[in-house]
């Protein structure tokens, strides 16, 4: 994939995409975070 030939468009969605993959994947740790689960150190 050439990013020099992908169009303002096609960024602008692969940076929705991430934005959204690394939101979603934080929101879950933190709705399925049980402290009871972590050893304390």
């Amino acid at each position: 994939m050439d990013v020099a030939q992908m169009t303002k468009g096609q960024i602008i969605l692969l940076i929705i995409a991430f934005v959204t993959i690394t939101l979603g994947s934080f929101i879950w740790f933190i709705a399925t975070w049980d402290p009871a689960m972590r050893v304390p150190v």
